[in-house]
């Protein structure tokens, strides 16, 4: 029997290769690509399983698809770390803007209880961003120090347990610069998390004007992962997670301003924040 199947396959189909490439219906599949299949009345159908299947396959590979029949249904694949939901954005934007989606968003650090019933969750979290540095000079010819650099930003899809409690750390801002000296150098920010799940950057603090004056440094921002929005705005500032219904979250916190030379000191940078939405 296994046999008269793969005849009647390969019998089925135009079945090239050439060299590297392998062309399933194409006499010229693309150099590009190992397989290319071509069909206009026919698709493609890759394994089908449960959440409870998928979740026990061993060791899987980074890049390995499934389709999950129940739960979540759709595509799903395994990003090196956890399993990922390939999200329609449209659907996902309908449903934002229609507030059908719970949206649940920490300023501070704090549990989650998972609630009954959910089992996947979507967490974005927003790093703490880098202090200021002291600006110098003179009135005349003032100059400035580094700023803060922007806080990281990190979202991913993630497999929860009802009833467990997951705890979210939110990191702190920096604080700016209070003096020349080693010990008053402006803070970096701090990292935010989501249990040991997932973690966002933080900004590094911006150094002060030095001695000859020359200008301060500005601190390294933090990475930005998976931001998936159409642009990425460095600028917005105070992203609160009450204000996240807008059209388009900041991937990031802002860093804190240098100041002037006089009278305003350099600024602490914003702290961070989590939002989750099921």
């Amino acid at each position: 029997m296994k046999r008269l199947i793969i005849f009647l396959f390969f019998f089925s189909y135009s079945f090239h290769t050439y060299s590297q490439n392998v062309g399933i219906g194409t006499n010229t599949p693309n150099a590009s690509a190992v397989l290319e299949i071509k069909d206009s009345t026919k698709g493609i159908l890759i394994p089908r399983m449960t959440m409870t299947h998928r979740n026990a396959i061993q060791n899987p590979a980074e890049g390995l698809m499934v389709y999950q029949t129940d739960s979540t249904k759709g595509f799903w694949y395994w990003d090196g770390n956890n399993w990922q939901a390939v999200i329609n954005k449209q659907t996902l934007s309908s449903n934002i803007s229609s507030n059908q989606m719970t949206r649940i968003g920490f300023s501070y650090s704090t549990n989650w209880v998972c609630p009954s019933g959910v089992t996947q969750i979507v967490v974005e979290l927003w790093g703490g961003a880098g202090g200021g540095g002291i600006s110098g000079g003179s009135a005349a010819s003032p100059v400035s120090g580094g700023s803060g650099g922007n806080g990281g930003y990190n979202k991913a899809t993630l497999q929860v347990i009802p009833g467990n409690i997951y705890p979210i750390i939110i990191g702190n801002g920096g604080s700016g610069a209070t003096s020349m000296f080693s010990g008053g150098n402006s803070k970096n920010g701090q990292l935010s998390a989501f249990s040991n799940m997932l973690i966002a950057d933080y900004g590094r603090g911006g150094s002060n004007y030095n001695a000859s004056a020359s200008g301060g440094i500005n601190g390294a921002s933090g990475n930005v992962l998976n931001y998936d929005y159409q642009t990425r705005d460095y600028n917005l500032g105070t992203i609160l997670p009450s204000n996240y219904l807008s059209p388009q979250p900041g991937c990031c916190t802002r860093g804190g301003n240098p100041g002037d030379f006089a009278p305003n000191a350099p600024q602490a940078g914003e702290s961070g924040h989590c939002v989750i939405s099921y």
